[in-house]
């Protein structure tokens, strides 16, 4: 309806259609369109004019007697639409030698109707007086399906011409391209030709060098391995004879080591017992006049010369004042305290006295 009121172009009419069934039209249907919404937009405006009223009311108004089908607008016979039939007939046998003549002087491109829409431009404003079914109307309809029945015709006549060029030059592409393929394919095979041949002398080639490398690889490898045990051997006897010659070495080292460690022993030995015996003469001489001041005189602390008062249990020689300087004393005391200096005093006060 939108496309009959020319609110809506063809191209929008195209492009919605597609989007909403995603299948393309078939390429007559956007002519068709063109060459026939003139002519359903001028009887519109006249059945509108009629009524006294704009298409877009028309329209609305007769929405529903528009889809009616074709069928059902030829077996109508009731008095409304009689009644309509006599008014309008009287403008349509004027107009219709015009229209005749003006679609048999049209090309056949202009001709095509729409039998389903163009019934639809005769419907009135009133919804029982709408129907129409006048001869001269059912003439018109069979004239336009007529032109657009011979359009048809020389369309599918026109697709039949440009499919036989478009075919001819597709064979003639098809021709050209098996050509090219057919010259691609021998060069092809002649380039792969010349490369086997450069594989086969490579693959020759390699086998000889790899032979050689083999040959030359095992004399070498023999040869190694005699200079190997060679150097390993005269390794080994290197190794013997340094072991040997330090083994001698480290023999003689430890043979000297001893020798040297032995007299400086003897040495130290002689000379501790040497010092030992002097220390203890000098401590026997001391201790020796300490006992002899004793005995003349009053018993003295050996320690601080006061009065002693105690005696030392290991020698019973010694004299004391208290615990305190026989502690302070022991030091120099315990080198002399014991059996052998009771003895030695003993031995020297009868030597004295002799």
């Amino acid at each position: 309806l939108a496309l009959v009121n020319n609110a809506l172009s063809v191209e929008e009419f195209h492009s919605k259609v597609q989007a909403a069934t995603n299948f393309p039209l078939r390429p007559f249907a956007l002519p068709f369109l063109k060459s026939t919404l003139p002519l359903l937009q001028k009887d519109l405006s006249q059945l509108a004019h009629h009524s006294k009223q704009s298409t877009s009311q028309y329209l609305a108004q007769n929405e529903d007697l528009i889809f009616l089908a074709r069928d059902v607008l030829d077996k109508s016979n009731s008095p409304s639409i009689t009644n309509f039939k006599e008014q309008i007939n009287e403008k349509k046998k004027r107009k219709l030698s015009d229209d005749t003549n003006e679609f048999d002087e049209r090309p056949y491109a202009t001709k095509r109707s729409s039998v389903t829409i163009n019934h639809r431009s005769f419907i009135s404003s009133n919804i029982s007086n709408n129907l129409l079914t006048s001869t001269s109307i059912r003439r018109d309809i069979r004239d336009k399906e007529r032109a657009f029945t011979a359009y048809l015709r020389q369309y599918e006549s026109d697709l039949k011409d440009v499919g036989n060029k478009n075919k001819e030059d597709e064979w003639k592409n098809a021709e050209n391209m098996l050509n090219y393929i057919l010259e691609m394919v021998t060069k092809a095979k002649r380039v792969i030709f010349m490369l086997q041949e450069k594989d086969n002398h490579l693959h020759r080639l390699l086998e000889t060098c790899d032979l050689e490398w083999r040959r030359r690889h095992a004399d070498l490898l023999t040869h190694t391995e005699v200079r190997i045990s060679e150097v390993r051997r005269k390794a080994e006897e290197t190794v013997l004879e340094i072991k040997r010659q330090s083994i001698n070495d480290l023999q003689k080292a430890v043979l000297q080591t001893e020798q040297k460690s032995n007299e400086i022993l003897a040495r130290e030995r002689e000379q501790y017992q040497r010092l030992n015996q002097e220390l203890k003469t000098q401590t026997f001489e001391e201790a020796y006049a300490v006992f002899n001041r004793q005995e003349d005189g009053p018993e003295q602390c050996w320690h601080c010369g006061r009065k002693a008062i105690e005696t030392c249990s290991g020698c019973n020689i010694a004299r004391y004042c208290g615990q305190y300087c026989q502690h302070r004393d022991w030091e120099l005391h315990q080198k002399l305290c014991g059996s052998d200096l009771k003895r030695k005093f003993s031995d020297s006060s009868l030597l004295y006295r002799r």
